[in-house]
């Protein structure tokens, strides 16, 4: 711990124990809270993030947008979204729609698994939209953790689009387990 934020949080009796209940005031927070702010504005961190997420965005945009099944890519600093659709090749919709018929969320848990699986990424599709992957990472990305990300999106993609056996049956085996439970 910083001398400054000791001396701020223990210099006295009435100080050292204030953070030890949940029901008083808690110096040691307040002063944590304090820190944080600091340093988000002495690193630019909004800045910074905006930047990032801009890059992040365009790099998705370009690297996407050869796959029918993709239908935007979206947001808000590092707060982003890969918007997905009904693909347009007579081929791939024959495999997508049953499985959204099966169920609304199992195209974007097969996404997201694969995702985790390939690329060691972890993310969450959007509750109120299933064919919404939520792209959310954290504040302090590199831009070498930034590019394995894009990377990792394009390699998804490129196996949902063009190696079909290694994308779909996952979603059979998903399938046959949930059946499994309700037996």
């Amino acid at each position: 711990m910083r001398t400054d934020i000791c001396k701020s949080t223990y210099s006295s009796a009435d100080k050292a124990f204030a953070h030890a209940s949940i029901l008083g005031e808690s110096a040691l927070a307040m002063r944590s809270a304090v820190a944080t702010v600091e340093v988000c504005e002495d690193e630019r961190v909004s800045e910074r993030s905006a930047q990032m997420g801009l890059k992040l965005r365009q790099e998705l945009s370009t690297r996407l947008q050869r796959f029918s099944f993709v239908k935007e890519v979206r947001g808000l600093g590092l707060f982003n979204a890969i918007g997905c659709q009904n693909p347009s090749s007579l081929g791939l919709s024959l495999l997508f729609t049953p499985f959204r018929k099966a169920h609304p969320g199992l195209f974007g848990q097969m996404f997201i698994k694969t995702l985790f699986d390939r690329g060691k990424i972890l993310c969450q599709m959007a509750g109120n939209n299933y064919l919404v992957i939520k792209s959310l990472p954290p504040l302090i990305i590199s831009d070498q953790q930034l590019n394995h990300y894009v990377r990792s999106v394009e390699d998804v993609c490129y196996l949902i689009q063009h190696e079909k056996g290694e994308f779909w049956p996952q979603g059979l085996k998903i399938a046959a387990r949930a059946l499994g439970r309700m037996r």
